[in-house]
């Protein structure tokens, strides 16, 4: 498909669309104007006078904030703050059905006739009643059909609403009841009181949270306690069973004298006996040889007194005295002690643990007791918080008896009835402005509607969604300001479209003849060497088609011919196809002859040039349309080659089939559409024809083409 032409317009932006639709249905635009203008009218004609009159109310703590004590007040204390649950009770209270019925006069809700109920629906419905933003003011407006009718209904109202506040206070006998049911509750609080007190002694409770803590800190106390008697007993056990075995390794007596004595007698009589044994043994030596028996037992008897000598010399004699050992006796005292201390330490455990089990006994009991005292102290409370209730109320009751004799209320008039001399309603100029306003807004979104449901086709955007391919050119009607020049570009560019598309689809041609023999194709092709394919040596012949008769194809293919003459030099010569097509079948010829048209520089067909008959035979299930198109087609090839643009200028779809058997014939096709001419559905015929065909579609042209928003007022937008 080749690439779609860039349009000649720029999208219309939305006042120009909205602006566009108004001028083009403005007879639709102005009688809804009118029609809007005329219903408000007589509205307002028809509407009944009505005045206003207005009032204010301010709402005080006057009443909640007296002392609430049962000795009489000489002054009551305000405050400035109300808060907004007060003010609204008041406009409820003002709005309710009771206060309008009092204030036409009628008696209660239950016992009024109809007419009277729509009576006061009719008051409820004039009345309006509003708090004042941030104040403490309440504004009340009422309609009236005079001034001095809504001012003296007004005031009614306010009455109505003070007669109504008095009877919705405390009866009479509030005081009374309230009196009542304090002393049923004075009554109850005793009793309670009484089992709470038997109960407390009963249990010997005064506190009973008071009583658990005690105990709780008595049983920690005792198991304090009960531990460092444990320690204290398990320390004198261990230094008893130390002193114990101590006592059995020490001695009952220690050594206090001790001396040593040398054994000089043994000494002194080893040596005398040594001095003989020596001698002894030189005599025998004297006498035997050295290996004698008796030389050598003399011999060892030397030895033996030597070692007894020097065992004398070393190992003098001791004298020691002992006495009683004073450790042991410390030893003996101690573990005696010791074992009186264990029996009192053990005696101290036992009875710390028996006032340990005697306090969890009692904490036991009082946790037991736990829940029938709380109950017990919740009855209490219950019955004393009641009575302070009733005891409150019926002071509230008796100081509003007073207050409700005395008519003080938390409201007071600040602005009595004043009624408007000027009617509130109907507002001529107001409505009127609202109408217009209204109509013109009416009459903007029907005129966007119907320009828009419209089966027509008003703008290049619109036929563009229809077809999909981007219009190559608008053309003006002939009467629109500045049509000629502005459509010469118009035609210019349609030239340049259809030039620019025949060129790519020529070099799609030559792109797939290439890659057929396998030349360089454009996917291949190095950048750079991707040239436009030369342009082929024979014409150019399009097709131009309209959905319907009527849509200038034959005008613009006659202006585009004599622009193309004018301005490329081109030869171009223009084919009337239906002409042909009915030549074709008065005649059975297809021939024709041309002529040069001097003014406009192409060239058309000579119809001065009478055509002989000849025999038409037409095969049977051929049509004429495509027997036509198959005598046509060499025409059309000798044409090509003394032409540069063959224009042909086919009857429409809703007349002939013709265009559709031209696909063999021409190089491609231009759609015409006429704006405001063809329906949406014929648009869209064509355009299925156009898929159809071999030939590609080179364009839409959108003509006719009426502007209908003033020049001056389409530059400002």
């Amino acid at each position: 498909m080749p690439p779609q032409p860039s349009p000649n317009y720029s999208q219309p932006k939305i006042r120009q669309i909205v602006l566009e639709a108004i001028f083009r249905h403005e007879r639709l635009f102005w009688l809804t104007i009118a029609g809007i203008m005329l219903l408000v009218a007589v509205g307002t004609y028809l509407t009944p006078k009505k005045y206003q009159a207005d009032a204010k109310l301010m709402v005080q703590n006057v009443r909640s904030s007296s002392p609430l004590t049962t000795t009489a007040s000489d002054r009551l204390v305000t405050s400035g703050t109300v808060s907004a649950e007060q003010i609204s009770t008041q406009v409820e209270l003002l709005q309710s059905p009771a206060v309008a019925l009092r204030a036409i006069g009628a008696g209660p809700a239950g016992s009024v006739s109809r007419e009277k109920n729509r009576e006061a629906e009719k008051l409820g419905k004039a009345l309006s009643v509003e708090a004042v933003h941030q104040t403490n003011l309440i504004e009340l407006k009422l309609l009236g059909d005079s001034p001095e009718q809504a001012a003296d209904q007004l005031r009614r109202v306010i009455d109505a609403y003070f007669t109504e506040r008095a009877g919705s206070g405390l009866s009479a006998g509030a005081a009374s009841f309230f009196d009542e049911q304090l002393r049923f509750k004075q009554r109850q609080l005793q009793v309670d009181q009484e089992l709470l007190s038997d109960f407390q002694v009963k249990h010997g409770i005064s506190d009973l949270d008071e009583e658990k803590k005690l105990q709780t800190e008595r049983i920690s106390s005792l198991i304090n306690q009960s531990l460092l008697a444990q320690t204290q007993l398990a320390a004198q056990r261990s230094r008893a069973e130390t002193n114990r075995r101590q006592l059995v390794l020490t001695p009952a007596r220690s050594s206090t004298i001790q001396r040593s004595i040398t054994n000089q007698y043994s000494q002194e009589h080893l040596g005398t006996e040594l001095v003989d044994l020596q001698n002894h043994l030189t005599e025998l030596q004297k006498r035997y040889p050295e290996n004698d028996r008796q030389v050598i037992e003399t011999k060892e008897k030397i030895e033996t007194v030597k070692k007894a000598e020097a065992g004398a010399r070393s190992a003098p004699a001791t004298e020691e005295s002992t006495d009683v050992n004073p450790i042991y006796q410390q030893l003996s005292a101690s573990l005696a002690a010791s074992a009186g201390e264990m029996s009192a330490g053990a005696a101290e455990v036992a009875k710390i643990n028996e006032q340990l089990e005697d306090a969890r006994h009692r904490l036991e009991e009082l946790n037991v007791a736990t829940s029938q005292y709380d109950a017990l102290k919740r009855d209490v409370a219950e019955a004393q918080r009641d009575f302070d209730v009733y005891a409150q109320k019926r002071d509230e009751a008796r100081v509003s008896e007073e207050l409700d004799k005395a008519r003080m209320f938390d409201v007071s008039v600040v602005q009595p009835p004043i009624s408007q001399s000027n009617q509130i309603r109907p507002r001529p100029k107001l409505y009127m402005a609202a109408g217009l306003v209204f109509g013109f807004l009416l009459a903007t979104l029907l005129a966007i509607y119907v320009d828009t449901s419209s089966e027509m086709v008003y703008l290049p955007s619109q036929l563009d969604g229809l077809t999909g391919v981007r219009t190559v050119a608008t053309v003006a009607e002939d009467d629109q300001a500045n049509a000629s020049s502005a459509n010469a570009i118009a035609y210019r560019r349609i030239l340049l479209a259809i030039r620019n598309a025949l060129r790519h689809r020529e070099q799609e041609i030559v792109a797939q003849t290439k890659g057929l023999l396998g030349g360089p194709t454009p996917e291949n092709t190095a950048p750079g060497q991707n040239e436009p394919a030369e342009p082929m040596s024979y014409g150019r012949c399009i097709a131009f088609v309209s959905p319907l008769q009527g849509e200038g194809v034959t005008y613009i293919v006659n202006h585009l011919a004599g622009e193309a003459a004018r301005q490329a030099s081109f030869r171009v010569v223009v084919i009337d196809a239906a002409l042909l097509l009915r030549q074709f079948a008065e005649k059975g010829d297809a021939g024709f002859a041309l002529k040069k048209d001097k003014r406009a520089g192409y060239w058309e067909l000579d119809t001065t040039i009478e055509v002989p008959d000849s025999k038409n035979h037409i095969p049977r299930g051929t049509s004429l349309q495509e027997v036509f198109s198959l005598r046509l087609r060499p025409m059309m090839a000798q044409l090509r080659l003394d032409f540069d643009y063959v224009l042909l200028d086919c009857p429409s779809l809703a007349e002939s089939t013709l265009s559709g058997e031209l696909d063999r014939v021409v190089d491609g096709y231009v759609g015409v559409v006429g704006a405001g001419y063809s329906r949406k559905q014929n648009i869209q015929g064509m355009a299925a024809m156009f898929e159809e065909a071999s030939a590609p579609v080179l364009g839409y042209v959108l003509t006719r083409r009426r502007y209908p928003v003033p020049t001056w007022l389409h530059r400002l937008i």
